[in-house]
Formats: C-alpha cells, sequence, structure tokens
C-alpha cells in the first residue's frame, strides 16, 4: 500500500510539472506575440511620427527661403520642433557655389547622416538651387528613435520674383490725376508730376478727402484760387501742381494739405506669365493582340448575351431592349473591338468583382441605358477613335482615355475615376445631367464646350485642359471642385456659366487670345481672390460687362479693358494695356488696379475699394475710389501649386515672391 501511495504521489507531481511546463510555454508564446505586436505597433508610429516630421521640415525650408529676400539659403540644417510648430535649427553645412542636386547628393548624405547621429534632432533637411537662384530643391528628413523618413520638394519661381510695392494711397499716378462732376478719392491721393495742372480738380461737388502729394520739388500751392478773407481778390499761382475750380472758403484749404513726396516712386510691371508646359498624359496603353477572335458581335430585340472571357471582335453592337453581360467572376477580362456601339434601351452589365478593360481601334457611341457595374466591377475604356455618350445614362468608368472627339452629353450621372482625352478634335458636354470625376482630368482638344449641367472635379489630384481654341460655358453650364487647375487656351468664353473652386483649390488660366464674360457668369465667387489667376495675353479689348462676378486676380498683358453694367470683380487687376476703362456699377469690391503705364477711366458710378496705381487716371459722375487702410497687405505672394501626379512623382509647387 505504501509503495501504491508513493506511485500515484510520483505520478502526480509529473503530471503537475508537465502542466507547469507546458502554461510556462504557452505564457512565453503569448507574451512574445504580444512583444512583437507592440514592437511593432511602435516602429509603425514611430515611421508615421517621422513622416510628419519630414513633412514639417519641408515647411520650414520653405519659410526660410521665403523669409530669405535674396534667396540664398542653401545647405544641411537640423533641428527641433517646439511644441506651438516653429523650429530650432542651425545650418550644420552651407553648400559651396557649383554645389547642386546632380553634384551633392554625396554631400547631402555624409551631412545629413551627421545630423541624425545626434539624439537631440528632429528633423534634418537640406536646400539645393540652381545656378540661376529660380529653381529650389528641398530633402528632409524625419527622425523618431531609429525610424527615418524622408520628403522631396521642388520649388521654381514663377512669373519673375516681383514684388509688388507699398500700396498707401487711394489713387497714385506717374502724370496726372483728374476729377469732376460728383466723383470722390476717399483717402490720400499722389502723383510724381511736378507739371502745373497735374492734379485738376473741378468745381462740383468733388474732392479728395486725404493729403495730396506731388512729385519732388513741385510748388505745393493751388491755382487758381480766391482768398478766403479777400474773396474779390484772385490769387494766382502759375507753378502749382494742383488746380482747383471755385475755392470760396479756407475750409478746404485747411483740411487738406498739399505736400511733397520725399523721393519719386517707382511703380513697375511684373513680367507677364509665360504659357504653362503642355500636359503630360499617362502612357496610352498598347492594344492587346492574339486574343481569341469572334467575328462580330450583334445582341439585338430583347435577348441576352455573356461574355466571360477575353476576346477580339469586330464590330459590337447592343440595339433594342437587349443586354450584354460581362461577367468577370473575380477575373480580369481584356476586349478588343473595331467599334462599340449601344443603342435604343440597351444596355450594358458588367458584373464583378474584378476589370473589363475595352479597347475599342475605332469609334465608341454609348446611348440607350448605358453601362451598369455591379458588384466591385471595374471598367476601363480605351478608344483610339471618337468617343460618344448621351441619353439618361448612370455609368460608372474607372478610367475614360479617349484619342478622338469626345461628346459627353446626358440627363443622368456618369462618375469617371479619371478622364484622360489627348486629341486634336473637340470635347464637349451637354444635357442636364452631371459628370463627376474623382481623380485626374486630363483634357487636350481643339476646343472644349459645356452647354448645359454640372462638370463636378470632386476636389481631386488636379484638373489640366489643354485647349488649342475656345473653352465656352453657356446655358448655365457649371465646373465645379476645382482643386488644382491649370488652364492653356485660345480663349475662355463664360457667357452664361459658373466656375467653381473646391474649399482650399486654385486655378491658373492662360487665354491668349480672348477672354469674356456675360450674362450672370461667376468665376470663383464668394472665393478666396487669391486662389485664381487668369492671365490674358491677347491684344482684342478685353470686356467684362453684365452682371458677372469674378473673384481673383486678372492680369492683361497689353489689351485695352473695360469692366461696366452691374458686374463685380474681387481681386487684382494688373494691366500693361493702354486703358482700363470703369463704368456703369462695377468693382462692387476690388483688391486694387496695378496699371502703372495706362490710363485708368472711371465713369458713371464705378466704385473701386483699395487702391489704384495708373500713369492717368481721370474720374467723372458719381465714381469713387475708397481707400481700405490695409490695402498694403492685401497682395500676398501670388501663387498656383502644381502637385504630384499620384504616381509617386516629386510634387511641384510654383510660388513667386
Amino acid at each position: 500500500m505504501g509503495n501504491c501511495r508513493m506511485r500515484k504521489k510520483g505520478f502526480v507531481l509529473f503530471t503537475a510539472l508537465i502542466v507547469v511546463a507546458v502554461l510556462s510555454i504557452i505564457s512565453i508564446t503569448v507574451v512574445t506575440l504580444v512583444l512583437n505586436d507592440s514592437m511593432q505597433l511602435n516602429r509603425a508610429e514611430a515611421r508615421l511620427i517621422a513622416h510628419y516630421r519630414a513633412l514639417s521640415g519641408v515647411e520650414i525650408a520653405r519659410a526660410l527661403l521665403e523669409k530669405d529676400e535674396t534667396k540664398d539659403a542653401r545647405g544641411v540644417f537640423r533641428g527641433t520642433i517646439t511644441e506651438g510648430g516653429s523650429g530650432n535649427f542651425e545650418l550644420v553645412e552651407a553648400w559651396q557655389d557649383g554645389d547642386n542636386w546632380d553634384t551633392g547628393i554625396q554631400l547631402v548624405r555624409d551631412a545629413v547622416q551627421s545630423a541624425l547621429q545626434s539624439s537631440s534632432n528632429d528633423v534634418a533637411f537640406a536646400i539645393f538651387s540652381d545656378s540661376s537662384g529660380t529653381e529650389f530643391k528641398i530633402v528632409s528628413y524625419g527622425i523618431r528613435s531609429a525610424a527615418v523618413e524622408s520628403v522631396v520638394l521642388n520649388l521654381a519661381f514663377a512669373g519673375g520674383a516681383y514684388e509688388f510695392p507699398v500700396f498707401d494711397m487711394a489713387v497714385f499716378t506717374k502724370s496726372y490725376i483728374g476729377i469732376g462732376g460728383s466723383s470722390r478719392i476717399e483717402g490720400r491721393a499722389g502723383t510724381n508730376s511736378i507739371i502745373p495742372g497735374s492734379v485738376n480738380i473741378g468745381s462740383g461737388n468733388n474732392m479728395i478727402t486725404g493729403t495730396i502729394y506731388v512729385g519732388v520739388g513741385g510748388d505745393t500751392h493751388v491755382n487758381p484760387s480766391v482768398n478766403p478773407d479777400i474773396p474779390w481778390q484772385s490769387i494766382s499761382y502759375p507753378n502749382a501742381v494742383v488746380t482747383r475750380t471755385n475755392i470760396w472758403n479756407s475750409t478746404w484749404l485747411n483740411n487738406h494739405p498739399i505736400q511733397n513726396l520725399d523721393q519719386e516712386r517707382e511703380y513697375e510691371l511684373p513680367n507677364f506669365p509665360d504659357p504653362p508646359s503642355s500636359i503630360s498624359f499617362p502612357t496610352f496603353p498598347t492594344f492587346p493582340e492574339g486574343l481569341p477572335g469572334h467575328g462580330n458581335l450583334n445582341v439585338g430585340g430583347n435577348s441576352t448575351f455573356t461574355v466571360t472571357q477575353s476576346g477580339e471582335y469586330g464590330n459590337i453592337n447592343v440595339s433594342g431592349s437587349s443586354r450584354l453581360i460581362f461577367n468577370l467572376q473575380g477575373n480580369n477580362i481584356s476586349i478588343n473591338a473595331n467599334s462599340l456601339s449601344v443603342s435604343g434601351s440597351a444596355r450594358i452589365e458588367v458584373n464583378g468583382p474584378g476589370t473589363l478593360n475595352l479597347y475599342i481601334d475605332g469609334n465608341a457611341s454609348i446611348s440607350g441605358s448605358g453601362i451598369t457595374t455591379l458588384n466591385s466591377a471595374k471598367l476601363n475604356i480605351y478608344t483610339d477613335g471618337n468617343f460618344s455618350a448621351s441619353g439618361n445614362l448612370n455609368v460608372e468608368i474607372s478610367t475614360l482615355y479617349s484619342k478622338g472627339q469626345t461628346q459627353l452629353g446626358n440627363s443622368g450621372l456618369l462618375q469617371l475615376e479619371n478622364l484622360f482625352v489627348d486629341s486634336s478634335q473637340a470635347f464637349s458636354t451637354s444635357g442636364n445631367g452631371t459628370i463627376r470625376v474623382a481623380s485626374q482630368a486630363l483634357i487636350k482638344a481643339s476646343s472644349m464646350s459645356l452647354s448645359s449641367g454640372t462638370m463636378d472635379f470632386m476636389n481631386g489630384s488636379k484638373q489640366q485642359f489643354e485647349i488649342a481654341g475656345t473653352v465656352q460655358l453657356s446655358g448655365n453650364a457649371n465646373m465645379n471642385g476645382i482643386s488644382k487647375g491649370v488652364m492653356n487656351c485660345s480663349t475662355l468664353n463664360i457667357q452664361q456659366g459658373n466656375i467653381n473652386l473646391a474649399s482650399g483649390g486654385n486655378m491658373l488660366v492662360y487665354a491668349s487670345t480672348g477672354f469674356n464674360m456675360g450674362g450672370g457668369s461667376t468665376f470663383n465667387y464668394g472665393g478666396d481672390r487669391n486662389a485664381v489667376r487668369v492671365n490674358y495675353a491677347g491684344s482684342s479689348d478685353l470686356d467684362l460687362t453684365g452682371n458677372i462676378r469674378y473673384t481673383g486676380t486678372l492680369h492683361i498683358q497689353r489689351a485695352s479693358a473695360s469692366l461696366g453694367g452691374s458686374g463685380e470683380v474681387y481681386g487684382l487687376i494688373i494691366s500693361g494695356g493702354p486703358t482700363v476703362n470703369l463704368h456703369g456699377n462695377p468693382m462692387a469690391d476690388v483688391t486694387a488696379v496695378y496699371a502703372p503705364n495706362s490710363t485708368v477711366n472711371m465713369v458713371g458710378s464705378a466704385t473701386v475699394k483699395g487702391a489704384i496705381v495708373a500713369d492717368r487716371f481721370v474720374a467723372t459722375g458719381s465714381s469713387t475710389v475708397v481707400f481700405e487702410p490695409d490695402t498694403e497687405d492685401l497682395f500676398p505672394p501670388q501663387s498656383i501649386g502644381l502637385i504630384g501626379d499620384g504616381e509617386g512623382n516629386e510634387e511641384i509647387e510654383i510660388w513667386s515672391r
């Protein structure tokens, strides 16, 4: 019995040891897994923080360049980011003349490696420039523990490094100021001229409410005038720069002093920008060869035909009330055809998951009930000919790439991820439906016409338009959601339509021949005045009339400009043309008119809130210039950003001082 109990005790002890061992192994395994997960999370968090620090380094480098008037801040910097978002950085190695990105990559690596060895550094970045000092490359490294992430940014000056002078007067001219009727200048006014009569104030209720400044050495009296104490005794100052008719008391003279400028002021025109570069399109795909041949595919009447494999067809015609079904079954299918036609009430159904690639050698025409994508199916259409969509369509296409005439006309909803049109023919939209382009819209065409409906770019990655002829909006057509838009065209004619930007978006327009707005058209109405810039290079007079609304910068290279009706231009007008005419009731809220070599005429009830710089200024009727005290602060750097293409290419931002 004793031996039996001893054997039982031994067995129990052995079992207990095994259980303890198994539990220990399980515990160690669990702890190891937890520690590994924790380490992975820590590493991921470190990489994320390092990435954000690298981005911060880019912003700090940009700030250094913006503050440096000479743009000579070149070298490797290192330092820490404070809680408030600023930084404490030191220059650890300056580049020598001739050091650039191509020759200094190893210098960057060595200097940055040295900067990273110090645990006190959060960020290290290098700034390079080209030999002209107009293009820069920033490479920034963010550090968090052992994690290092990098970001590269290219910068280039746009339109030269022009810096606007101070705007501290309601009106300033090089040679002449003349006001009559009941026109007013509310604020100070001045001229460089010392020629007698260069400031001519008529006899009515017109006036300049602030101090008048005349050129250095000019006579600061008023001629002709009347001695306020001896009304019948006329006093003449033939050399006086300022003339005022019928001054019958001393109030105006006492309250409106005339002074000499300390020095002659120089107002130069900024260089007119060059046209934007041509669009860089993704490579048009090579059409597949060697696919199984099936001849023409005709689906008509009330029939249904299903395709489950890749193949090559002649002409594909879907008509009547028929259905052509592409059943992908989780696969990618390629279809090569000479042409594609969907008409009547017929439709194409693409059933996923998977991707259908349609390669059309000729023309593609989709109407009827259009195309339906189901169950996460994706559809790409590549056509070497013309493409048209019409009818009450509800279509979802991942990528539409057209090399011919492209017509998008519908009363339904056409949804695109990417729209690529690389053509020498026309692009147009029609119908009262909506066309949505969620990511990229790259359109090169002979002309572009939006006759109605809405084209919504949904704050996508970029929108670029290269149009040889006219871009025209009519029939209350809308272009919405532009985020990073560039338009290079002959003429932009917003006959009756609206262009609206996404929040935080911007748009650059280069019009080589014409820019017109009419009816009740709007362009960035209610948006940021620094987000839009229209560069007009044509010689024909610019005429913006009607009840238009434009918010942005308008840069006129050489043409005269006329703004009238009840329109409103809110922003900055830069003109190199001979005249700028403001008539009717335009310009309800303008930052400034900057035309140092031009004559600016104001008639009727035109109003400018801000400042005017001109060679000659003439105001009649009841026109008014109202100086805004912070006008000199309303001229930030004019910038248009061109951001990366989503293919991993570097981001480019074009900016000026």
